[in-house]
């Protein structure tokens, strides 16, 4: 691997890195939207998607966040949390994909 090569590889993770943290709101409801998961399950998914691995001081203060604002639930089951999306939740994973989608744009189309 050439020098460039290796610069742009890092780059390339600390971008997805960054941008995983900033929109991590996002990820999680978008995520859970397919389907119920565990805090660990939000995790996998997450490093499956974009090869970020975050740690469970990242994730759960996110899913709490997102519990208290009541766009998630959780059930407790004997082993686990699951965490699954409420109507709020869905409404409001649509805006917010929304809003972050036209913000990319205005990015994408700077003149």
């Amino acid at each position: 691997m050439t020098d460039i090569e290796y610069e742009l590889a890092n780059i390339e993770h600390a971008v997805r890195h960054k941008c995983v943290k900033l929109f991590l709101d996002l990820i999680v409801l978008s995520s859970l939207r397919s389907r119920e998961m565990s805090g660990y399950d939000v995790m996998i998914a997450v490093y499956d998607k974009f090869r970020v691995l975050l740690s469970p001081g990242t994730i759960y203060p996110v899913l709490d966040t997102l519990r208290q604002k009541e766009l998630i639930e959780v059930k407790l089951t004997r082993r686990k949390k699951i965490y699954t999306l409420t109507d709020k939740g869905v409404s409001y994973t649509s805006l917010l994909s929304e809003e972050y989608g036209k913000f990319y744009s205005q990015i994408m189309y700077m003149h």
